[in-house]
C-alpha cells in the first residue's frame, strides 16, 4: 500500500466509524493531495521524524490544509533506525487525520 492510499483508508475508516461514510449516495465527494511527505531516520543521532502535509478538497468547493511533524526515537543502528521509521508512520497518520477532523473547518467540508 502507498503511503497516499494508507492515509486515505485511515480517513475513510474514520469516517465510517463516526457514520459520515456513504459511498452509495454521497451528498459531497472529498478528494485529497499529499503535498508533503518526508521522513529521516537520523535526526539528530538516535531521532527520526515524519512531515506530512495533506489538503483536502470537498466537492462543495471548501478545502483544508493540515500538517503533521511527528518525532519519534529512531535508534542508532540502522535496522532498528529503519524498523523504528517504518512503524512510525502509523502514529504520524493518526494524527494527521485527527488534525483533519478536529479542525473547526472540517464539517464545511461535509456540508452539501
Amino acid at each position: 500500500m502507498s503511503f497516499e492510499a494508507y492515509i486515505q483508508k485511515a480517513l475513510a475508516d474514520e469516517l465510517k466509524v463516526a457514520g459520515l461514510f456513504n459511498d452509495k449516495t454521497p451528498t459531497v465527494t472529498l478528494s485529497g493531495l499529499v503535498d508533503h511527505l518526508e521522513f529521516s531516520s537520523s535526526r539528530g543521532l538516535t531521532g527520526g521524524s515524519w512531515s506530512i502535509g495533506l489538503r483536502v478538497n470537498s466537492s462543495n468547493g471548501k478545502s483544508l490544509h493540515v500538517a503533521e511533524h511527528y518525532e519519534f526515537n529512531s535508534g542508532f543502528i540502522a535496522d532498528t533506525a529503519c524498523k523504528q521509521t517504518a512503524e512510525a508512520y502509523l502514529p504520524a497518520v493518526q494524527n494527521l487525520i485527527s488534525k483533519l477532523i478536529g479542525s473547526p473547518e472540517f464539517k464545511g467540508l461535509l456540508m452539501p
